[in-house]
């Protein structure tokens, strides 16, 4: 039986001026806030104008007015080319900011973009090794779990999608400059996502059915990172042999993700039915960096997946991560509680470990916050049409008698 997709959230046809013209505008703003020392730019700067996105970062003092906390959250949403923004800037503070352990993937693609130039301490290059490490293990499964959920859905989110693909590839590479052997099939699927972000809009109704088979084959090659990871941790030292319990944690949004099982072939997945959704198999190692967040550093996971975890404990010590890796991600951890605390002052949206896979297993809060300000944007834009609004006439006094 044939399954039919729905195509969503697809490129628009923008150019590379309007990416320049709308991250001048929107750095140009928040330079505006009182408290904002700098804008940086992180990612790849080498736009595939319609599919990627601006991704900023607002360099604050360590206290801010409530008034400038607000303005953060603020981006130009009248320009055109507003959607490839994905959110508001990255809020961080100058202290955190000089500490490149907070975002290893920051490293060697930040571009400042306005406002004073703030020095980062390097990391020893051992260290830097381990980071990279860590944000791999943390990337590689956010990108698989997006894979997998739209390879068992009918709805396909097609910039996220892409998104994902990109992700596996650059995860792959890390991976491979770290152990210095290439993983099996990996180049072949970079240079293809690369071909297909960059002739997306020149190649006609085929490239949906591209797609399609790359999210397969993205699948296949996100498994063997995934086992590759792992044979590295342990072959090092840094993980004891374990037997992980079964393990069912249930999203927010219905999603059910299961640790622990007969290990399943990911890109064997098949679409369901409307309205069920399959459990996504997570291999074991997800789950030990899981119960270690949870051990150490239980205020950086959401209160639905700590509850969960609570009844899932493990009291077996040997999921624990050993030697210098592991202090590598306590200094690591031990950051994003630092920028917790700091969100939290200022109440500014956003999550500790940006872009880490276990955001999937927590309530997403931000496409609504994201949805209330268009609207609230839009139904000021409509009434300021208006030169001037009916007065109330003033109560009139009651008369006495």
């Amino acid at each position: 039986m044939t399954q039919v997709r729905e195509f969503v959230e697809e490129p628009r046809p923008f150019t590379e001026a309007d990416y320049v013209r709308l991250r001048e505008r929107y750095t140009a703003q928040l330079l505006s806030i009182d408290g904002v020392r700098a804008v940086y730019e992180y990612g790849n700067t080498h736009y595939h104008p319609g599919i990627s996105d601006i991704d900023l970062i607002a360099v604050t003092e360590e206290r801010l007015s409530r008034r400038a906390a607000r303005e953060l959250t603020i981006y130009p949403l009248d320009d055109p080319a507003a959607v490839v923004m994905r959110g508001w800037a990255n809020p961080c503070s100058v202290e955190l900011f000089q500490q490149p352990l907070l975002a290893p993937y920051w490293e060697g693609s930040l571009r400042h973009r306005g406002g004073a130039v703030i020095a980062q301490t390097p990391l020893a290059p051992e260290v830097a090794a381990y980071a990279h490490l860590i944000t791999v293990v943390d990337r590689c499964y956010q990108a698989v779990i997006g894979l997998m959920q739209r390879f068992v859905s009918h709805r396909w989110y097609v910039v996220a999608t892409l998104s994902h693909l990109r992700a596996i590839s650059h995860n792959v590479q890390v991976y491979e400059r770290f152990t210095g052997t290439p993983l099996s099939g990996a180049s072949k699927l970079g240079e293809a996502v690369a071909d297909l972000r960059r002739t997306w809009f020149t190649s006609g109704p085929q490239r949906y059915q591209r797609m399609v088979t790359l999210v397969s084959e993205g699948l296949r090659v996100g498994q063997r990172l995934s086992h590759g990871l792992e044979q590295v941790l342990t072959a090092r030292g840094w993980t004891r042999p374990w037997i992980p319990p079964e393990v069912t944690l249930r999203t927010d949004d219905g999603w059910t993700m299961a640790f622990g099982g007969r290990t399943a072939d990911w890109a064997g997945l098949a679409p369901t039915s409307h309205g069920h959704r399959p459990a996504l198999p997570l291999p074991p190692l997800a789950l030990r960096q899981l119960y270690f967040i949870y051990r150490h550093a239980p205020d950086l996971l959401g209160p639905s997946l700590v509850r969960q975890l609570r009844t899932h404990a493990v009291h077996d010590a040997a999921w624990e991560f050993q030697g210098r890796y592991r202090a590598v991600l306590l200094d690591y951890l031990s950051l994003q509680q630092q920028r917790q605390q700091y969100l939290r002052r200022h109440r500014l949206p956003g999550r500790p470990c940006p872009g880490a896979w276990w955001h999937r297993l927590e309530r997403r809060a931000v496409p609504t916050v994201q949805r209330a300000q268009r609207w609230l944007q839009a139904r000021w834009a409509e009434r300021s049409r208006f030169v001037k609004w009916p007065r109330r006439s003033a109560p009139q006094p009651a008369l006495r008698g």
